[in-house]
């Protein structure tokens, strides 16, 4: 399975070696909800801001691989 990579709006990889920023511990749920609508799975609006669990149950539940974007990269639209 290929998922496309995260670059950051200079077209880097997001890393620790590009100084990619940490997930905030205290909310990470609109950055999870993110980085599943950035591989093609759209998460509904009310679970942007739910717990990490609800939100991965969501994922598991509702992945659909062929929405994944076929793309080898794409910039990231989230700020982290």
């Amino acid at each position: 399975l290929h998922l496309p990579v995260a670059l950051n709006p200079g077209r880097e990889k997001l890393s620790k070696q590009t100084h990619a920023p940490s997930l905030p511990l205290d909310k990470p749920g609109p950055i999870l909800a993110s980085a599943l609508n950035f591989l093609g799975q759209a998460v509904p609006a009310e679970l942007v801001h739910a717990g990490v669990t609800e939100i991965w149950d969501w994922a598991f539940t509702h992945w659909e691989r062929p929405l994944i974007p076929r793309e080898s990269a794409r910039l990231v639209h989230f700020a982290l």
